[in-house]
């Protein structure tokens, strides 16, 4: 379904001049599309997808921060190491499918 990009701007004055000088034009489009598809406010959308991107955000902050601390207790594997278990499963995978071999500088 494609949303029209109307002008659905409703009640939310003083938000609403607050988005217009934080969102690009076309964002600004975009959410009043979604909040007039949706029946939302712009405040309600806004504050949905911040809050899905933080949560993204946290999960890969706190994966990387348990990588760095792995590689700190000593468990994580040398990246040339590494690089080599990857080249081999793929010479692997392509000598069974007939392809040619894993090429890396």
């Amino acid at each position: 379904m494609a949303l029209a990009l109307a002008d659905a701007r409703g009640g939310e004055k003083a938000a609403n001049s607050q988005a217009h000088r934080l969102l690009a034009p076309e964002t600004l489009r975009k959410l009043d599309a979604v909040a007039a598809a949706t029946r939302r406010t712009r405040s309600f959308i806004a504050n949905e997808a911040l809050e899905a991107w933080i949560g993204r955000e946290i999960d890969i902050l706190e994966d990387l921060q348990a990588g760095l601390d792995e590689g700190r207790a000593g468990k994580a594997i040398p990246h040339d190491k590494a690089m080599r278990q990857v080249d081999g499963a793929i010479e692997r995978a392509g000598k069974r499918n007939g392809r040619r071999k894993a090429i890396r500088k």
